[in-house]
């Protein structure tokens, strides 16, 4: 295959100004092939930052442009420390990080851009592959070169600590702290009523049916070095449709019907005509072994205000509901956010115990109902309020309802690249992982806290769920501190 050239995408760039600042490694700048890949990689860069195309979806790690980390895969440092054959698989993971991130930015610069300086996308694609595996192989191959990647390997939180400085954190963290505490007694309230009685309108996932004979089992999946499971993209799929809950949703206006997110002329908005739950797969880290989870998103055009001073209306809304599989495929643990990090609920099965918070006045783990048990063939039915969108309860269901309504189920990464009314693509996620025009009021209040623009939907990896205390929603042991697995029955 004939590549583009390097010179067609340096043309009118200025490398000085670059995004990829960092030094290169020794045995990165040394190597010819990997040196004009560096090259490449600069000039690509700044095409993208330029444009305004940038992923934030993961972090990336200075010096090595092939390299994306997320908190999952940064978790294994230590075990690749000691295992080559450990280090080359989480080295795999970041080389994935890296082709898809760049594969969306790539995919995202506007057509103007591309046509200014010759770049072709399945040619930029094919050169990608290319770099990517000439610098795996410098990364990896000579004595002692994992050690240097291994070093730079992190991903940084969401909390700015000069935001915490200045807001008098340790003062005004407490009054925040009041507030989160009279939360959690409204919404163990609602809780309880929603218990004795609820009637919502229904969504299903289409296609909902009985698991059929030999579909996967989490326990008899094949594992990666690093103990996390392996399935073909199908397989995960069907285990993903497996699980899709049912929502039942109060609803009292077309703010509270679910749709999928698309761009309109000016911005982001939803498309009630089209219910969509918006999937992943996720994993987690809990008492030495890897578990599966599985993550749909139900987006909402507005969160209606209830008053001129209603700091938490605004434009889009998104719930997330995460269901954690343990060892036998049984779901273990559901946790709740809305899409801007807040409200994060535990709703943990049997085989799970609270451990208590390691210090007084932080948000630990709030736990406002238990995970019923679902027997064969039951369906998680998750009860959504109307207007706030808040998670009100968790039920068993095993029939499909003939007046239910369904939603299609879509790849969640797809919202990385979305299609543009004419033509072209873009994440509906800006540089800083956040969805401009979903801004709250909170923000001018909540600023003291630490995290940016407080009440914005943002993208995955950019989930900060506690105001006191640190916390996020992708953290890899974030069960595993807070709770105790305890063995089957």
């Amino acid at each position: 295959m004939r590549f583009l050239p390097l010179a067609a995408i340096v043309a009118g760039v200025a490398l000085g100004g670059c995004a990829s600042r960092a030094p290169h490694p020794p045995q990165l700048s040394a190597d010819g092939h990997a040196r004009d890949c560096l090259a490449w990689y600069a000039a690509l860069d700044d095409l993208i930052d330029r444009a305004g195309v940038r992923d934030a979806g993961e972090a990336r790690i200075p010096g090595r442009p092939h390299l994306r980390a997320d908190r999952f895969s940064a978790s294994f440092v230590d075990v690749a420390q000691n295992n080559s054959t450990a280090a080359a698989a989480l080295h795999h993971r970041l080389r994935v990080n890296g082709i898809n991130a760049y594969g969306y930015e790539i995919r995202n610069l506007p057509a103007g851009v591309r046509r200014q300086h010759g770049l072709d996308i399945d040619q930029t694609l094919a050169r990608l592959q290319v770099c990517s595996g000439a610098l795996a192989r410098v990364d990896l191959l000579p004595p002692g070169a994992t050690a240097g990647w291994l070093k730079t390997l992190s991903v940084p939180d969401h909390y700015a600590g000069w935001k915490r400085f200045a807001g008098l954190y340790p003062l005004t963290s407490r009054a925040f702290f009041r507030g989160i505490e009279q939360w959690q007694r409204e919404t163990e309230s609602a809780f309880r009523a929603a218990g004795q009685g609820f009637a919502g309108t229904r969504y299903r996932a289409a296609g909902d049916t009985e698991p059929a004979p030999g579909d996967p089992q989490v326990q008899d999946l094949p594992l990666d070095p690093l103990g996390i499971p392996l399935l073909s993209p199908a397989a995960w799929q069907a285990l993903l449709a497996r699980h899709a809950p049912v929502i039942e949703i109060d609803q009292r206006g077309t703010f509270d019907q679910p749709g999928a997110l698309v761009h309109d002329a000016t911005a982001v908005t939803v498309d009630t005509s089209r219910p969509v739950a918006y999937q992943r797969i996720a994993f987690t880290r809990l008492a030495g072994r890897t578990l599966t989870q599985l993550v749909y998103a139900f987006w909402f055009a507005e969160r209606p205000s209830r008053g001129p001073l209603d700091l938490l209306a605004g434009r889009l809304d998104g719930v997330m509901i995460r269901i954690t599989l343990d060892e036998r495929g049984l779901p273990l643990m559901v946790d709740s956010i809305h899409a801007c990090g807040c409200y994060h609920l535990f709703m943990p099965g049997d085989r799970l115990a609270a451990r208590p918070p390691p210090q007084p006045g932080i948000e630990w783990a709030f736990v406002p109902q238990r995970l019923p048990a679902l027997r064969p063939g039951q369906r998680l039915v998750v009860r959504i309020a109307s207007g706030t969108h808040y998670v009100v309860g968790l039920d068993a269901d095993a029939a499909s309802g003939v007046g239910d309504h369904t939603y299609r189920l879509d790849d969640e990464q797809s919202l990385r690249a979305l299609p543009l009314p004419g033509g072209g693509s873009r994440s509906v996620y800006d540089r800083a992982g956040l969805i401009a025009g979903s801004e709250r009021g909170e923000r001018f209040w909540f600023w003291p806290m630490g995290i940016a623009s407080p009440g914005a939907m943002r993208q995955w990896g950019h989930h900060a769920t506690a105001f006191v205390g640190r916390r996020h929603f992708d953290d890899a042991d974030l069960i595993d501190r807070r709770f105790t697995l305890l063995p089957p029955e």
